[in-house]
């Protein structure tokens, strides 16, 4: 933000769900790439923003991505940092690219959701890093404020593994 703010109007908002925000409504219904993306969309007309330079890392990657893919003109450019666009894996001809997806559901999506099922966020988010930063413990390495990080937004983590393979 401070880097981007010195030549650049610079807005960062917290999407429905996310910590700091309120739960209002309910998480698995109203907590989907379609509503995400339609938020950014309504906050950039509101802002009188477009067209925008859009930065989004993970989730935030594929919102972004996919507001953008319904409405183009809101975008003058994007950096995407590892949008999960897994379902797009499904659809290669590559044999590489369904096994990298498979993999991914096995190794990753279901032991998380299984953990999600037993009331236990921490594992489920534990497993979640883990995997897909492919290093074990990565997240009992990280700082006391990362790990709080991420588990203030464990809870929308469920819902947001559910949303990003429609």
């Amino acid at each position: 933000m401070d880097y981007f703010s010195k030549r650049y109007r610079t807005i960062s908002y917290s999407r429905r769900f996310a910590y700091p925000n309120k739960w209002i409504g309910n998480i698995a219904q109203d907590n989907t790439i379609e509503d995400n993306a339609r938020d950014l969309a309504e906050l950039i007309r509101k802002l009188n923003l477009a067209p925008a330079h859009l930065v989004g890392a993970s989730y935030g990657a594929f919102i972004a991505l996919y507001c953008v893919s319904k409405n183009p003109d809101l975008a003058k450019s994007m950096i995407l940092n590892e949008p999960p666009i897994l379902p797009f894996l499904t659809r290669s001809p590559l044999k590489d690219d369904v096994k990298l997806f498979k993999r991914y559901r096995t190794h990753v999506l279901n032991p998380a959701k299984d953990a999600f099922k037993t009331g236990d966020f921490k594992q489920a988010a534990q497993i979640f890093i883990n995997r897909v930063m492919s290093i074990e413990n990565f997240f009992e390495q990280l700082s006391e404020q990362d790990k709080q990080y991420l588990m203030d937004n464990a809870k929308s983590l469920e819902v947001e593994l559910e949303s990003a393979i429609p």
